[in-house]
């Protein structure tokens, strides 16, 4: 079978979405990732395997949302998240592919995790993870800042087991901290917010965060942008 597998296009997105309001301090943390298959290889599993269907296009996303609060300084926070949500549908055209995916049921399963993030003018970090799981063990990653300009930061890596008398730990310098760096993206009064996430010679898609889009008004789309759920779709007319 031909060995490639994707096209151009291709790509996996991570979004972390905020939106303060009297209802509480709620957080979305997104992951999208955009597949384009090869054509010759979709004609190759075809030739191998004629009863399977084969699409070009497929979108798996994967969401976790909670709450956050925010540390002293109004800028950092720690979200908590109770909700995991994912998702996947697959098309050979793209206006399908999204009507799709806002009609599929999501799985959703109850989770325990907790997430830090440094915030420092347009760029952000996630500094630590806490998973707490169903048998009340624990996992936690962290960052250790360098304690001088000569030792290097540290990723710490913690294991508690059930009965919490017994912690593992495990450092390592071999941790590259930008690894988890993000770009932070102020949103507009009114006005909607949103991210290429494919685009090709003739249609692009753009992500339309939900919970950072939740205005007290609904502003209409773009001329020439159609709203398809959470995703927004351009046509290049010739």
């Amino acid at each position: 079978m031909n060995a490639k597998f994707y096209s151009e296009g291709s790509s996996y997105y991570r979004f972390i979405e905020r939106n303060g309001s009297q209802s509480g301090l709620k957080i979305a943390d997104w992951e999208i990732t955009f597949l384009v298959f090869d054509k010759d290889f979709l004609t190759s599993v075809k030739a191998a395997y004629p009863q399977t269907e084969e699409f070009q296009y497929k979108l798996i996303w994967r969401k976790k949302t909670g709450t956050y609060t925010l540390t002293e300084n109004k800028k950092d926070f720690t979200a908590s998240f109770t909700l995991l949500e994912s998702g996947a549908e697959a098309s050979n055209d793209l206006s399908d592919l999204l009507n799709k995916l806002g009609k599929t049921k999501s799985a959703s399963l109850s989770i325990s995790e907790m997430a830090s993030f440094f915030v420092e003018g347009t760029g952000a970090y996630q500094t630590s993870e806490t998973i707490q799981t169903s048998v009340k063990s624990s996992y936690e990653w962290k960052n250790e800042l360098p304690s001088s300009e000569t030792s290097p930061p540290r990723s710490v890596f913690l294991f508690t087991n059930g009965s919490g008398d017994k912690t593992t730990k495990f450092s390592s310098p071999h941790y590259d901290f930008f690894q988890l760096q993000f770009e932070v993206s102020p949103t507009e009064p009114n006005k909607l917010f949103y991210k290429s996430i494919y685009a090709d010679s003739k249609f692009e898609i753009y992500f339309l965060p939900p919970l950072a889009n939740n205005l007290t008004t609904k502003p209409k789309e773009p001329v020439g942008l159609k709203r398809i759920g959470d995703y927004l779709l351009k046509e290049e007319t010739p």
